[in-house]
This record gives C-alpha cells, sequence and structure tokens, in this order.
C-alpha cells in the first residue's frame, strides 16, 4: 500500500476516472472497477489494521512507560530501604558490640563474684575446721582428764600434807601404799586410748551425717560424675568441703573418701545410689577421724 501511494504521488495525472474512461471493453470497464473496488476494501481494512496496530503500540508505549515509571519508583523505594537497612545495621552492630562489652563486664564482675564466694566458703570451712579441731581436742583432754582422774586423787592422798603425832603419820604411810598401786593401772589406759585414736587416725570431731545421690532433688550432677571428676560408688564416696579430693575418713568403721562439694566441713553427705535410700539413712551424728 506504502509503494502504491507513493506511485499515486508521483504520478498524480493517473486518476481512478482515468483508468475506467481508457478501458478498451465494458468487460475491461468491469475488470477496472472491480479491481478498483477490491482495492479500496483492502485500503480501508490496511488502514484500519494500520490505526489499530498505531494505537495498541500507543498503549503499549504508555503501559511501558508506567511500568518503568513503577520500576524506577521501586528502585528509588529500594535504595531507600537500603539505606535504611545499612542505618538499622549500623546502629544494631553498635548496640550488639556495646551489649558484648556488657555482657564480658558482667561475665567478669560474675566471675570475680564468684571467686569471692568460693574464697569465702573457704573461710568458712577453715575456720569450722579449727572449731571442730579445738572441740576434738577438748574431747581428747576432756577423756585424758577422766582416766587420769582416779591416779590424781590417789597421789594427792600420798602428798597431802598432814602433821599430827607420829602414829597418825605411820597410819597415813601405811594407808598411802596401797593406794598408789593404783596409779599405774590408771596409766596403762590412757596409753590405750591414745593409741586406739592413733590407730583409727586423727580424730576430727563429732560431725553431721546425711545422704544424698545423683536426682535433682538432692542437687547432684547431671553428668553423673563427682566435682573431683571421678564416678560416684556407695560406701566409697562422700561430699564434704574443706579437705583435699581423696582424704580418707572413717566412719562408724567404714572408710569413705571425699570426691565430692557441697556441703561444708563438719558435715558429712555420704552417696547412695538412689533417692529412697538416701531418705531412709536419714541424719544423725558420728566420730569421725581422719585415716593416716
Amino acid at each position: 500500500m506504502k509503494l502504491r501511494i507513493q506511485y499515486m504521488y508521483e504520478n498524480s495525472d493517473n486518476s481512478y476516472m482515468m483508468l475506467l474512461l481508457e478501458a478498451d471493453s465494458f468487460t475491461d470497464f468491469l475488470s477496472q472497477a472491480e479491481n478498483m473496488t477490491e482495492m479500496t476494501k483492502y485500503d480501508r481494512k490496511m488502514l484500519e489494521e494500520y490505526k489499530k496496530t498505531t494505537e495498541e503500540i500507543k498503549e503499549k508505549e504508555n503501559s511501558i512507560k508506567k511500568e518503568q515509571k513503577k520500576l524506577e519508583n521501586l528502585k528509588q523505594e529500594s535504595l531507600e530501604k537500603q539505606d535504611e537497612v545499612a542505618v538499622v545495621v549500623k546502629s544494631t552492630r553498635g548496640q550488639i558490640e556495646t551489649y558484648e562489652s556488657q555482657i564480658s563486664a558482667e561475665q567478669s564482675s560474675a566471675k570475680a563474684l564468684l571467686g569471692k564466694i568460693e574464697q569465702q566458703k573457704n573461710n568458712i570451712d577453715h575456720l569450722i575446721k579449727l572449731q571442730k579441731d579445738e572441740e576434738a581436742a577438748q574431747i581428747l583432754a576432756q577423756q585424758k582428764e577422766e582416766a587420769s582422774g582416779p591416779s590424781q586423787d590417789n597421789s594427792g592422798v600420798v602428798q597431802q600434807p598432814v602433821q599430827p603425832s607420829a602414829p597418825e603419820a605411820e597410819d597415813n604411810s601405811q594407808n598411802s601404799q596401797p593406794e598408789e598401786a593404783p596409779a599405774p593401772q590408771e596409766q596403762p589406759e590412757n596409753n590405750q586410748s591414745e593409741s586406739q585414736n592413733n590407730s583409727n587416725g586423727n580424730y576430727l570431731g563429732r560431725f553431721t551425717l546425711t545422704g544424698y545421690c545423683n536426682c535433682e532433688k538432692c542437687g547432684g550432677h547431671e553428668s553423673g560424675l563427682t566435682a573431683s571428676g571421678t564416678t560416684p560408688v556407695p560406701g566409697r564416696t562422700v561430699a564434704m568441703g574443706g579437705v583435699p579430693f581423696g582424704t580418707k575418713l572413717l566412719i562408724n568403721g567404714n572408710v569413705y573418701t571425699v570426691e565430692d562439694r557441697g556441703v561444708p566441713y563438719g558435715h558429712v553427705d555420704i552417696f547412695f545410689n538412689s533417692h529412697e535410700e538416701a531418705l531412709q539413712f536419714g541424719r544423725g551424728t558420728a566420730d569421725v577421724y581422719q585415716v593416716n
């Protein structure tokens, strides 16, 4: 159609009327008229399609421009969001660094406090140990005094100064001879008590006895191990503070080993397999010796 329109402009002398008039015959005239009709219909059809296509192209261009504008707006919003996220990340990172420094400071403070608490516990255990040692020494001294009491009384009778007449002095000297005889008998009793103390070990005093196990109620270790890292064994493992791990204790004829913590010095917690056995053991007191 474009080529034909171009031809029509370039050869403007030729027109549809001239083509009809130049027909050689009626048949040629009808043929020319039909050709012109078909060409006119084709031109109109192509023109309508051209207009329609042009409108569609305009609509598509407008739509594309709108989409481009939306994309530009989205791009701008994305850039703004990125800036906001960058600001938030920077602020959050600063807060995280501040929190980390605070946490580190709190951990250091907590560690220092735990160290002070542990030191105070050790001081308390040391003071309790000194008190128990004094009590044990007093008990041993009292036992010695009770054992040596009769011999001192007999010796006192011998050394009591009496100045009556000569016969009375002789009677007293005669009475003092049989009274001096039991004194050597009391001496072996003192030696026997000291030898018994040495055979049992170093007497620590009369301690409180309780039972515990590895359950949550008793505050046992979740790993099943003691504070010294060993596996607790009934009849062997006890918990007590103030003495080194591995210390042997003689309690009621049984030798136990200190492998755990949890109670202060002067309180012995004996390990059992179950909570029921620990409850059945209950609470009591007993003389405790440190085995040499």
